[in-house]
């Protein structure tokens, strides 16, 4: 039976997308118990535990009659094959069993020596089988023949094909990160190990949907894995903390990393740093394992407390109409204000550092020889000429802070700024603007770009600015002040 739950999940959010979005739960029941979930060739396929079936339902929940599996004992973790269009399960009895695009399920003879806990397919048509009561992997071929091998770690609990081609596999209890080089069932591959994060306790892994990096789902974190082109070398972690979340079952796509936290009945989504979480509504079960199909949607398996496949995905219709206003609620008390805490107490004042010694005076260099005077005869005084005719009257000149306004002209030098300073007119202090200090300030939109000065007693006719910020070409405004009181401000284009 569908049970389609039109509701809004709950949001659980750590830090909040531009706009959050809708999504819905459709539960169907499914008895049997079902477990391991897989889309392959555009269906979904699912082992049930204790029906000892594999079941098959389109993507939207239309279902196929379940069909049995040969010599099966409690069919679990599902997979699909090596591009083959095989599927691959294990069993609960330490078995591996395999389904081929036209063959029926069956278990495979062999048993494993370890507990068998994940299985992935890897790029050389081999599947590789991670164990946890040993410290041993296993290899299987296409046709079902099976090695076992060192895993170089103890405990080993998921394994995922990462984009390098190698087996990536982690383990709880050692807290560790291995990278596997596949080959020939028949040889013994080359192992790498790593440290994880302290604290992770891996439960998962899964590849990135593009590149070579991987995500490992611990104790309320997700931890990426990129690793180094020198595979002996530790590979860089990034830890993405999830407050109370404890991702269990973690799978990666193009929308993001996703998980399922079974503890707290809850489904994320890591997306680049932004983290959301939706609470399970009721009846929706209790997630085992999952799926992310071509359809956008995720499914998962259910089997307490409820026997369910239930499809979450973002299936949002056109707007509707916008329904009639509601009546305004009643105003709620004002609160009362909460008492003022105490003030804490003043840290003590640092010691005063002790002055460091004086440094030596450096010596006086000698006077150096004078010179020779430079002999000669002065000259004659030539005749004085005509006095020349009276010029017109010049205009008069500023008085009052106005004339003590000097002329300025400014230039850039590569990233330097160099102002001329000029009088304009009245007596003294020869052609350096007056015997007043100077303060200049380049700026352009309201943003100071260098400034500069010169002192009142000062004879320079020179002013270099002191860059603030990169100054370019442009027009800028060059603020003046003139002793303490006349500012004026110059539109200059450097």
């Amino acid at each position: 039976m569908r049970r389609l739950l039109p509701v809004l999940a709950s949001l659980a959010v750590l830090a909040l997308p531009p706009a959050a979005h809708a999504y819905t739960f459709t539960a169907y029941d499914t008895p049997g118990g079902p477990a391991g979930i897989v889309e392959s060739s555009g269906s979904l396929f699912y082992t049930l535990l204790t029906d000892k079936t594999l079941g098959q339902s389109t993507l939207r929940g239309v279902r196929s009659p379940a069909v049995p599996i040969t010599g099966a004992s409690s069919p679990s973790t599902l997979v699909t094959g090596p591009g083959d269009g095989s599927l691959w399960f294990l069993t609960g009895d330490g078995r591996l069993g395999r389904k081929g695009a036209e063959q029926p399920p069956a278990a495979l003879p062999a048993v494993f020596a370890g507990s068998p806990t994940d299985l992935a397919a890897a790029p050389d048509n081999t599947m590789w089988i991670t164990e946890t009561a040993i410290s041993t992997v296993a290899c299987a071929t296409p046709a079902g023949a099976v090695w076992e091998r060192p895993a170089r770690l103890t405990g080993a609990v998921a394994i995922a094909r990462g984009g390098d081609g190698a087996m990536w596999y982690v383990s709880t209890t050692e807290n560790k990160l291995a990278r596997l080089v596949p080959g020939a069932c028949s040889a013994e591959p080359a192992v790498t190990t790593y440290d994880l994060p302290p604290g992770t306790a891996p439960t998962d892994i899964a590849a990135a949907a593009t590149g070579n990096d991987l995500y490992v789902a611990g104790a309320n974190r997700i931890v990426k894995v990129t690793p180094d082109a020198d595979p002996v070398t530790t590979p860089a972690y990034v830890t993405t903390m999830l407050g109370t979340s404890a991702a269990t079952v973690i799978r990666a796509n193009g929308a993001g990393v996703w998980w399922t936290d079974a503890a707290n009945r809850r489904i994320g989504r890591l997306t680049g740093t932004t983290v959301i979480e939706w609470a399970l509504p009721r009846d929706t079960g209790t997630p085992v394992d999952f799926a992310l199909t071509s359809d956008g949607a995720l499914w998962y398996t259910s089997r307490t407390p409820d026997s369910l496949l239930v499809r979450f995905a973002e299936d949002v219709g056109p707007q509707g109409p916008a329904g009639d206003p509601g009546t305004p609620g009643a105003t709620g008390a004002t609160g009362a204000t909460g008492a003022t805490g105490p003030a804490g107490p003043a840290g003590a004042t640092g010691a005063t550092g002790a002055a460091g010694p004086a440094g030596p005076t450096g010596a006086t260099g000698q006077q150096g020889p004078q010179g020779n005077p430079g002999v000669g005869t002065r000259g004659a005084a030539g005749p004085a000429g005509p006095r020349g005719a009276t010029g017109a009257r010049g205009r008069r000149g500023r008085t009052g802070a106005a004339a003590r306004i000097p002329r300025i002209t400014c230039k850039l030098s590569g990233k330097k700024v160099t102002c001329k300073v000029a009088k304009r007119g009245g007596s003294g202090g020869g052609d350096t603007g007056g015997g007043e200090g100077l303060r200049l300030r380049l700026s352009r939109a309201g943003r100071l770009y260098a400034t500069g000065s010169r002192a009142a007693d000062s004879t320079r006719t020179s002013v270099r600015l002191h860059a603030l910020r990169k100054i370019k070409g442009g027009r800028y405004t060059l603020a003046v002040d003139v002793g303490d009181g006349v500012t004026m401000r110059l539109t200059l284009r450097l």
